[in-house]
């Protein structure tokens, strides 16, 4: 059986997911242990009844499990969001600054090149240039759980300045479709 920080590590539960399985487990323990009261009326014998009694007692400790597992998943998210905040701020005076249109192609780039052929207008830039920095402050805050958030911001930087350079000569045509874009506006 999963541990409480094992079980609140999945990516895909949320707390409030986490609590309603814990309570569907009770019920589910609940009714079990109902069925061993009317044992005369189904007609179970004793290692039937030991049977639904064991049940029932891994499905209360299945979801005491769960319980705390929600809990845990809660202050693993708070914990997550104050350190996007950590990270937004070591960001600042580094990812923040680029406003030119190479630059902010390169970035797009690094972090998701398959959006590079989507970037018709400076429209699809200024879209793909938010998801990607969510994603990058996502990144680093899930790293930064565990180490210093500005180290964590200052490696990613020091890697984007050096792909930077073949980045925007790479993707030359994208950058030029865009500059023009922007001049025809």
């Amino acid at each position: 059986m999963k541990t409480v920080k094992e079980l609140a590590a999945d990516r895909l539960d949320t707390p409030d997911s986490l609590k309603r399985r814990a309570t569907s487990l009770r019920r589910l323990s609940g009714g079990l242990l109902a069925e061993t009261e009317r044992s005369s009326d189904t007609g179970l014998n004793d290692k039937e009844l030991r049977t639904l009694k064991e049940a029932a007692d891994i499905l209360s400790v299945l979801a005491t499990r769960f319980d705390g597992a929600g809990k845990e998943k809660k202050k693993l998210l708070d914990a997550r969001e104050v350190m996007k905040v950590k990270v937004r701020e070591a960001m600042k005076g580094k990812f923040d600054e680029l406003t030119s249109i190479p630059d902010q192609v390169a970035l797009v780039a690094a972090t998701s090149e398959y959006q590079i052929k989507n970037l018709s207008t400076l429209a699809d830039l200024r879209d793909a240039m938010k998801e990607n920095m969510d994603y990058l402050i996502y990144r680093f805050a899930e790293q930064a759980m565990s180490r210093d958030p500005k180290v964590v911001v200052a490696e990613g930087w020091d890697r984007f300045q050096t792909m930077r350079a073949s980045l925007q000569g790479k993707h030359a045509a994208t950058i030029g479709r865009l500059a023009t874009s922007a001049q025809s506006t």
